[in-house]
């Protein structure tokens, strides 16, 4: 995967870092659809975000849901950055911890900011797309979203079994 910067295109901040480049990406993971960015920094990181502006599904409206509730345990130097730290939204939803375990407090298995879901890549933590796939079981689970194999799966199924 090449990564080429669009002069013509101007990126969020990623909190304490600029993106320098990005790719957009559709994948599924768990019958989610996700449009994802993968980025790399100016400083050379790179990771995934997810825009909660462009994923509309019943998913990502019971995310916003979820962000609404833990709002109150927000400090105010987080309202005032438009983030949700991985701390804060543990602390409201202890569960978390359990999804992602030996997650070091101070080191990220997500955070939100300026309405993007971003996994940094981190030193010691899984990448950030496996980061990306505990996120997806573990919400999809909480808000009780069923999803079923599309039809086109079923006919491969069909064309396997004859052969």
């Amino acid at each position: 995967m090449t990564f080429t910067p669009d002069a013509l295109k101007t990126y969020p901040d990623i909190w304490g870092d600029k993106i320098a480049s990005e790719k957009e990406e559709d994948i599924i993971i768990k019958g989610i659809e996700i449009r994802i960015k993968k980025y790399k920094t100016v400083t050379k990181l790179s990771g995934i975000r997810v825009s909660l502006d462009d994923n509309k599904s019943l998913f990502f409206q019971k995310l916003r849901e979820e962000l609404m509730q833990a709002d109150s345990f927000r400090p105010p130097e987080e309202k005032a950055m438009n983030q949700y730290s991985y701390n804060t939204l543990s602390e409201a939803d202890p569960g978390l911890d359990k999804a992602f375990p030996g997650t070091i407090k101070g080191e990220s298995a997500f955070y939100i900011y300026n309405d993007h879901v971003i996994f940094h890549e981190e030193s010691i933590s899984p990448s950030p797309m496996e980061r990306l796939t505990t996120f997806v079981e573990y919400y999809k689970k909480k808000f009780g979203i069923k999803t079923y194999p599309r039809e086109e799966t079923f006919e491969e199924l069909d064309e396997l079994e004859i052969l």
